[in-house]
C-alpha cells in the first residue's frame, strides 16, 4: 500500500524523538554528579522519566506502522495512540516547564543549554509536538458527562423510601426491586466511600 509523505514525515519524527531522547537520557546520566541535573539521580526527575515514556511509545508504534506498510496486516491498537498522547502531553510539560520557567532562573555558573538539556527540552517535545498533528491517525476523545453514569437515589414523596434510579442526562430511569442488593451496596458506598 502507497503511503504519502505525512506518513513517512511521522515516521521521521518519531526516529528523532526516539534516538533523541536515548543519546539526551544518556548523556543526562553522564553528567558530572556535582553539576545540576547530572548523574545516575537524573533518573529520578519527571524529564528523563517523560522522555522514557515517549521513546518507548513511539519506538513500538514506529516499529509497527513499519511492520503495517510491509504487510498490510492493522497491527496498532487505539489504546497504544492514547498512550502517546498522553506521553506527548507530559513531554510537552517538560518542554515548556522547563523552556519557561526553569531555564531563565537557573545559576548563572550553569548553562541550561547544553547538548542533554536541549535533547531532552526541547527537541523531543517539539518533535513529538509536530508529529502528534502531522500523524495520519487523529484519535478522538470524548469527555464523558458525568450525569451520564451518575447513580440516583430520589426520595419517593414523604415515605423516605429510596427509589433506585440512573440519571441520563437529566432523564430519570427506574432500575427495579429486583436490583436491590446491588443497589443498597452502592448507596453505603456512595455514602461511605472509604470503608
Amino acid at each position: 500500500m502507497k503511503k504519502n509523505y505525512k506518513f513517512y514525515l511521522s515516521i521521521a519524527l518519531e526516529v528523532i524523538v526516539v534516538l533523541s531522547s536515548i543519546i539526551g537520557v544518556i548523556l543526562s546520566i553522564q553528567r558530572e554528579n556535582d553539576q545540576f541535573m547530572g548523574g545516575a539521580s537524573t533518573i529520578l526527575y519527571f524529564t528523563i522519566q517523560s522522555n522514557l515514556w515517549i521513546c518507548f511509545i513511539l519506538f513500538v508504534l514506529c516499529s509497527l506502522k513499519i511492520i503495517e506498510m510491509k504487510t498490510n496486516k492493522q497491527l496498532i491498537k487505539r489504546w497504544m495512540y492514547i498512550l502517546k498522547y498522553v506521553f506527548t502531553i507530559s513531554i510537552t510539560l517538560t518542554g515548556v516547564v522547563f523552556c519557561f520557567l526553569l531555564a531563565p532562573v537557573v545559576p548563572e555558573d550553569y548553562n541550561p543549554w547544553h547538548l542533554a538539556s536541549l535533547l531532552t527540552h526541547v527537541i523531543v517535545p517539539v518533535c513529538a509536538i509536530a508529529d502528534i498533528f502531522i500523524d495520519e491517525y487523529k484519535l478522538q476523545i470524548k469527555l464523558i458527562d458525568i450525569e451520564n453514569t451518575e447513580t440516583v437515589f430520589k426520595l419517593i414523596d414523604d415515605k423516605e423510601e429510596i427509589e433506585p434510579c440512573i440519571s441520563f442526562n437529566g432523564n430519570f430511569i427506574e432500575i427495579g426491586k429486583e436490583n436491590e442488593k446491588t443497589i443498597h451496596f452502592m448507596k453505603e458506598w456512595i455514602e461511605n466511600p472509604e470503608e
